[in-house]
């Protein structure tokens, strides 16, 4: 499962244990689209912990797999990494 809001991005893979990733703006270094020709594909997220992983973690692949419209998704994922950073939740 993936989602995007106004304050970050989240995985979720639930083919094992349940594992959350949560991917903040200020954390966000890189995104990699792959699209294949129905506009339908991956992008790959990396977050600055990300870079300082153990080796057993390389060659996983993180971020929203077997995403439609990914290139939309990319561009989202873009406006989130603009975006100001922010702590906690907005006052009323």
């Amino acid at each position: 499962m993936h989602a995007i809001t106004t304050g970050r991005a989240l995985t979720i893979d639930a083919s094992g244990p349940l594992i959350t990733r949560t991917y903040a703006p200020a954390g966000l270094v890189h995104a990699d689209c792959m699209g294949g020709r129905d506009d339908s594909g991956d992008l790959l997220l990396e977050a600055a912990s990300d870079i300082v992983s153990n080796s057993a973690n390389r060659g996983q692949r993180h971020g929203f797999l077997g995403v439609d419209e990914v290139r939309h998704v990319e561009r989202l994922i873009g406006h989130l990494k603009q975006a100001p950073a922010t702590l906690g939740f907005p006052e009323n």
